[in-house]
């Protein structure tokens, strides 16, 4: 046996250890349970706070915060923003547009306000290309770069930009036909030209 063996690395535990690392697995389990429970309660307090907050059951002041911060909302729909472009703190916008989102008031105005606008109000061009362009530059925590580049296609699109196409330059090479692909430069050009006309020649010789 090799002198850094330890053999007892192998032995079964004890009964006394296993009941041991039972028991503090059941006061984890536990522990847990007992958290969930009263994450459980303060989710159902709030949830209720927020159901009552309807028209005839807040202040005025309570009302113009809201109303300050709907008129903003449906720029863009953007909760957070809208919450800090009304006067709310950066740090508890997504909390504040979260709550205000579930109150009765909220909603029932946002959806009065939506449906008593013009379409060419709530989306038109310039509205789509301000989004467009938002999307394509936003490099954030959840930016994705999928989706920066789906946003500058679709406003290459609406644009008529359009990407490089391959094109075909024909000449005659012993009866046959060569594919020459357009390049960036002169010099990719004639590489690819040449390219071409290998490939062709090999075609041919079979």
């Amino acid at each position: 046996m090799s002198p850094m063996a330890n053999p007892e690395i192998n032995e079964p535990l004890s009964t006394a250890v296993i009941q041991q690392m039972a028991k503090a697995e059941r006061l984890r389990l536990e522990l847990e349970e007992a958290l969930e429970d009263e994450r459980e309660k303060h989710y159902s307090k709030t949830a209720r706070k927020l159901m009552k907050r309807t028209e005839d059951k807040i202040t005025p002041k309570m009302k113009a915060r809201r109303d300050a911060f709907i008129n903003e909302y449906i720029v863009d729909f953007n909760g957070p923003a809208a919450v800090i472009r009304s006067g709310g703190a950066i740090c508890t916008a997504p909390k504040m547009s979260s709550e205000f989102l579930r109150e009765p008031y909220v909603l029932s105005r946002v959806k009065a306000l939506i449906d008593a606008m013009e379409e060419a109000n709530l989306i038109n061009r310039k509205r789509i290309l301000a989004g467009l362009i938002m999307e394509a530059n936003f490099h954030g925590m959840s930016a994705s770069h999928g989706a920066r580049v789906t946003a500058w296609k679709t406003l290459a699109d609406i644009l008529g930009m359009e990407a490089p196409k391959t094109v075909k330059n024909e000449h005659l090479v012993k009866g046959g036909v060569m594919m020459v692909p357009m390049a960036g430069s002169a010099k990719e050009w004639e590489e690819a030209a040449a390219r071409s006309q290998s490939e062709l020649k090999e075609e041919v010789r079979k």
